[in-house]
């Protein structure tokens, strides 16, 4: 009979331990799953233009815009952007297709990208090429199903473009896919020390099934210290600051 008891009571002690034990491995997944999420949301500050903001509701099948090549130094864990992209929903999420060029920490030289944030999922695509600092070049987005011109039907295509607007170096299919607004921004993640100055933006505009496109007639500034811009004009800008 004794013998028995201390058996049983060893059982539970050990049953006891591999509760306790699995509750703590529980507790560790969920802290470091939380750690995990907390690394993911970066600093970031921003310079530039929305083209009507959030109150919008719909806005236009495209985006084009010029944007001049710098390349700063940007310190150990930071990267730098300039882009142009269409909102496709401001909230409860944030969602777009955008195009435009980087810099990160462990480049030499800025790379091309494109991007797309939609319900389905987070995609952002490298080129192993990029602008050449000091040059001109040209980006834009479009949505072919609402363009006569173009040979789609498909509301969820969105073509992204790099200077040649005839062939179309990226394609998504994003839901949602309704554009509610534009967006042309100097953006900087991680660290102040990244100097923009000489960033510059122009010839914003926006496409229209009937007008084909138009230079953008309104503006929404956005720029966050220890950044600045000077507004040009609706369609252009300058920003500085930094390092």
């Amino acid at each position: 009979m004794t013998s028995c008891s201390q058996s049983g009571i060893m059982k539970d002690k050990r049953c006891i331990f591999l509760i306790l034990l699995l509750i703590y491995s529980e507790a560790f997944l969920v802290m470091h799953q939380t750690h995990q999420v907390q690394a993911q949301q970066e600093p970031r500050w921003w310079a530039g233009y929305r083209h009507y903001g959030v109150a919008q509701i719909y806005s236009h099948p495209g985006v084009y815009g010029e944007i001049y090549t710098i390349n700063p130094y940007v310190p150990v864990g930071a990267y730098f952007l300039e882009w142009v992209a269409t909102i496709l929903a401001y909230r409860p999420i944030a969602y777009w297709v955008q195009v435009g060029y980087f810099k990160y920490w462990t480049y030499n030289a800025p790379h091309y990208y494109v991007e797309k944030n939609d319900s389905k999922g987070h995609d952002f695509y490298v080129f192993g090429v990029g602008p050449s600092t000091g040059s001109w070049h040209s980006y834009a987005t479009r949505r072919p199903a609402d363009l006569p011109w173009e040979n789609s039907t498909d509301p969820k295509e969105w073509r992204l473009y790099i200077d040649n607007m005839l062939n179309p170096v990226r394609i998504y299919f994003v839901t949602p896919n309704r554009p509610v607004d534009e967006q042309a921004f100097a953006e900087v993640v991680v660290s102040t020390g990244i100097c923009i100055t000489g960033s510059h933006f122009r010839n914003l505009r926006v496409y229209d099934p009937q007008l084909y496109w138009f230079f953008w007639q309104c503006h929404v500034l956005r720029v966050d210290p220890p950044y600045t811009l000077i507004e040009i004009s609706h369609r252009e800008f300058r920003a500085a600051g930094g390092g």
